[in-house]
C-alpha cells in the first residue's frame, strides 16, 4: 500500500486486510509505539524513528513471507530507498507483488493534512504544523511508485464517497 499522506493508504489497506484475511503492519503504526516508548520531540528524532520504523516494516514483512505467509505492508515507499529491497526481497522469497498506489489532488491532500495536525485522532509524536510547508511542498509533486515485478493498480481517492473497495480486493485475488 503506496502513496502520499493523507491519500487513504490506512483506510484501504484495513479494508484488505479485513476482507482478504491478511496480516497488515504499517510503518505509522511501528513508528507510534515507537514514540510510545521511547518519547517524541522534534523533527530530526521523528525521521530518526520513522527510518527505524521503515527497518521494522520490512523485516517483519521479510518474517512472515519467509515462511509463506502474504502480507500486507503500508507505507509511503519511494523509489530511491525502496527500489533495490523490493527486487531483492521478490528474488529471495519469489513472493509476488501487488501494489496499492493511492492518489488524490495535491489540494485535497494537503487539505486532509491539514485537518490531521492538532486532532485528537492523530498521536502527538506526527509532525506539527511547524513542518506543514515542508509537507506541502512533497504533497505537491508527483508521487513515484516503486519498481515490482508484479501489478501496481491506481486509486484515485480525491471524492472518498466515490471510492469503491471492491475492485481491489477482486484484482489481488485474482493476483494470488
Amino acid at each position: 500500500m503506496n502513496g502520499h499522506p493523507g491519500s487513504g493508504k490506512t483506510t484501504l489497506a484495513q479494508h484488505l486486510s479485513k476482507h482478504l484475511s491478511i496480516a497488515l503492519f504499517s510503518k505509522d503504526g511501528m513508528k507510534e509505539r515507537l514514540f510510545d516508548t521511547l518519547g517524541h520531540s522534534d523533527r530530526p528524532w521523528s525521521r530518526k524513528l520513522g527510518a527505524a520504523a521503515s527497518a521494522m516494516l520490512w523485516d517483519v514483512g521479510e518474517s512472515l513471507l519467509r515462511v509463506g505467509s502474504p502480507v500486507i505492508l503500508e507505507s509511503n515507499f519511494y523509489p530511491e530507498w525502496d527500489n533495490a529491497r523490493v527486487a531483492r526481497v521478490e528474488r529471495e522469497f519469489a513472493c509476488r507483488t501487488f501494489q496499492v498506489v493511492l492518489t488524490a489532488d495535491s489540494e485535497t491532500l494537503i487539505e486532509r493534512y491539514m485537518r490531521r495536525i492538532g486532532s485528537p485522532d492523530r498521536h502527538p509524536g506526527h509532525w506539527s504544523d511547524e513542518y506543514s510547508d515542508e509537507l506541502k511542498g512533497r504533497l505537491r509533486s508527483e508521487f513515484v511508485p516503486v519498481k515490482i515485478t508484479g501489478a501496481t493498480m491506481v486509486v484515485d481517492t480525491s471524492d472518498l464517497g466515490s471510492v469503491s473497495y471492491e475492485p481491489v480486493v477482486s484484482a489481488i485475488e485474482r493476483a494470488r
